[in-house]
């Protein structure tokens, strides 16, 4: 009697227990859905595939290395050269030898850390540097430097801007960053632009797009004459230099899921870092299709970049840190990945001609 009495008593704690779990979640739920309603946004409609590989087995891939912490990864696109960001405040410039194997080059310490790289059409670099600790960077932010092609020398054009990131041109050769307050619950980003005025100048920064939350990353397809925005809570977005709304592209599917920076490939496919799944993605607006990349001995990226090289799409990936684990602290990422982007997509193949055989 006396044993029977325990394990109702410990049923009856249980289910008290499970009870306030479900309380505690229910009331989780509801306050997200109030305050932070953005963050239970999700796409319908999308086929995912899921591609786990290793570095070794990919044709001519490469993983150049040296580097601490990249941030962001930017190949020129007048020669065969790279320039990398990192956290730890310097920009490097890769070059490949004769061989095709890329070396780094050169390093330039620009401040504490840096962020966005863009090239305006005149060719010159500019970068988001911050001049603080990367705690600081949250409040203070960073500010838009013109860098010498040479990594000699860097001038502020901008005064700071709290937890600035991407940053871009657009086919007229105004400038674009991100502003952010880094709030999960409330963000409150802003997309900025500077009109060009030639001969290296720019009109003082002026909020474009309002209401950009979680702002992150940019990147301007010149073939389609859009900019892809980031926002890293809930997805990709679209805009241009005529209309400042922002368009959905594609969002999240899961509440774990989200988005670094972002690039286009020259069939229109979108690829973008997730520091979520510690995944690469690749989202096809016109199938609806999204491929998530796991690829084994590389960490959690940051930024993704593709450039054509020889009748061939070449994908770099920045390594932010070495864990895969989206709430480590330790921005150790040794360096940058290259590989031909249809090495990748090849992969993706078996799964379409199943779907093909399937009745």
């Amino acid at each position: 009697m006396k044993k029977n009495a325990e394990v109702r008593l410990l049923i009856r704690i249980l289910a008290i227990i499970g009870f306030v779990i479900m309380l505690i979640l229910l009331a989780g739920y509801v306050f997200i859905r109030v305050k932070a309603p953005n963050l239970l946004e999700f796409s319908k409609g999308i086929t995912e595939y899921r591609i786990t590989v290793e570095i070794d087995s990919l044709a001519v891939a490469q993983f150049v290395t040296g580097m601490n912490g990249c941030e962001n990864v930017m190949p020129e696109s007048d020669s065969s050269g790279v320039y990398v960001s990192c956290l730890d405040g310097y920009i490097h410039y890769l070059s490949p030898d004769k061989g095709g194997h890329y070396l780094l080059n050169k390093s330039f310490k620009a401040g504490e850390s840096v962020f966005g790289l863009a090239m305006s059409s005149d060719g010159e670099l500019y970068a988001a540097v911050s001049i603080v600790s990367l705690k600081e960077w949250f409040k203070t932010g960073a500010a838009i430097h013109r860098i010498s092609r040479e990594l000699t020398i860097a001038k502020a054009v901008t005064e700071n801007f709290p937890c600035m990131n991407g940053i871009c041109f657009d086919g007229n050769g105004n400038l674009y960053f991100t502003s952010d307050t880094f709030s999960l619950l409330n963000p409150k980003g802003l997309i900025y632009r500077m009109i060009n005025q030639g001969e290296n100048s720019f009109s003082p920064p002026v909020p474009y797009v309002r209401d950009a939350g979680a702002a992150n990353g940019l990147y301007n397809d010149a073939r389609q004459d859009k900019i892809f925005f980031s926002n890293t809570l809930t997805g990709i977005y679209e805009f241009t230099g005529e209309d400042a709304v922002l368009k959905e592209v594609y969002l999240k599917l899961r509440f774990m899921e989200a988005c670094d920076d972002l690039c286009t490939d020259i069939s229109g496919n979108v690829w973008m870092t997730d520091p979520g799944q510690s995944t690469i993605k690749m989202f096809n607006p016109g199938t609806n299709k999204l491929v998530r990349f796991n690829i084994k001995g590389i960490g959690q990226a940051s930024s993704c970049r593709i450039r054509s090289e020889n009748g061939r799409e070449m994908l770099y990936i920045s390594e932010l840190k070495q864990s895969q684990k989206p709430m480590s602290e330790n921005y150790d990422g040794r360096g940058v990945l290259i590989v031909p982007a249809q090495s990748l997509l090849k992969l993706l193949e078996p799964f379409i001609v199943k779907e093909r055989l399937e009745p």
